[in-house]
């Protein structure tokens, strides 16, 4: 029968954490690329919207601040 030692215990745990700790950031930094992506997308299809259709991109901006306005002055 094997005996472990504290140092032993310690050594694994870090060693565990640190390939935990790696893991989360190499999976975060995946996430924040796809995010960055899909959200360049989605200012690239707006951009092209409005460009597109500029009076209804008024309109819509308008009626948004207008909402807002109401919202926050209650």
């Amino acid at each position: 029968m094997s005996k472990f030692t504290t140092a032993d215990v310690q050594h694994e745990i870090e060693t565990r954490l640190d390939g935990l700790k790696n893991g989360i950031v190499d999976k975060a930094g995946s996430v924040a690329g796809t995010v960055k992506d899909s959200a360049i997308s989605g200012i690239d299809f707006m951009s092209a919207q409005i460009k597109k259709h500029p009076i209804a991109a008024l309109a819509i901006a308008f009626g948004i601040g207008y909402v807002a306005m109401r919202l926050v002055r209650r």
